[in-house]
């Protein structure tokens, strides 16, 4: 009885195409899109399509295995930001699209006004919460997590109000869309590591400064583990693993290495 459900499921799926950036988690999605019974399409720019065109490409059963791939058509882009056009939505309408957003979606778009406004294509989730994802935003993310009564790490405003150890999050300065991240425990520590990372090139003073005002760029800094286990509770009120994917931000082990490294050689 179960296995007839799932079965007929999966065949009222098969009716829609999800469809995802080609960047960042798109795999991921496509991968689970197609253990789900959902055709896929994969949205790519030219000279950036082999992965999904070719090498995750949906392939029917062959004499050694089953079928192989994920990805059943892409769709070319002269630029991610041209999912927007008219041109671009009016096919994924007609492939009965579900967008899934990622946060290269956000990144390449830039552009949250018009995500809201003109992106017409139905999306899994609520695009109006896309920007909370800013610190820099009005309302955030620390909002969301204040309004519904789950703890975050202590923020603090200025810099010379550093009295323990804390975490700097700031734009890198090749790739904005990226962090830099550094460690400080003082008002001391923190002058010489921002300077240190300034003189390096790897962030700006005005990068630094505009983040100063934004909320959650010093948090009190957390042993966090290595990798992190992420998922949804799903419409059909199951959780659901989604994947899991590695820390990139220090844990206790590198904080040990760095003063090692620092102090001892």
């Amino acid at each position: 009885m179960y296995k007839s459900k799932i079965k007929n499921q999966k065949l009222k799926n098969n009716t829609y195409t999800i469809a995802v950036i080609g960047s960042h988690s798109a795999l991921d999605v496509c991968r689970g899109a197609k253990d789900e019974g959902f055709k896929t399409l994969v949205i790519v720019e030219e000279g950036r399509d082999k992965t999904y065109a070719d090498y995750f490409k949906s392939r029917g059963p062959s004499t050694s295995s089953g079928p192989t791939g994920c990805v059943d058509e892409v769709l070319y882009v002269d630029k991610f930001k041209d999912v927007l056009s008219v041109k671009i939505q009016n096919e994924l309408k007609k492939r009965n699209c579900i967008f899934i957003p990622h946060r290269s979606f956000e990144v390449y778009v830039a552009d949250y006004d018009a995500i809201e406004k003109d992106f017409k294509i139905p999306i899994f989730g609520n695009k109006f919460l896309l920007r909370s994802e800013e610190r820099t935003e009005k309302v955030n993310q620390y909002d969301i997590l204040k309004k519904a009564g789950i703890k975050y790490p202590k923020i603090f405003k200025l810099p010379k109000d550093i009295d323990r150890l804390v975490i700097v999050k700031v734009p890198e300065k090749a790739r904005s869309f990226e962090r830099a991240f550094f460690i400080a425990d003082s008002h001391n520590s923190y002058k010489h590591e921002s300077e240190t990372l300034i003189k390096e090139g790897k962030i700006t003073k005005r990068d630094l400064e505009i983040c100063g005002k934004a909320r959650g760029v010093w948090t009190k800094y957390m042993a966090q583990k290595r990798v992190f286990d992420t998922g949804l509770l799903s419409p059909t009120e199951q959780a659901e693993l989604c994947q899991v994917v590695k820390n990139k931000v220090p844990d206790l082990e590198d904080l040990i290495q760095e003063y090692v490294d620092k102090y001892l050689y």
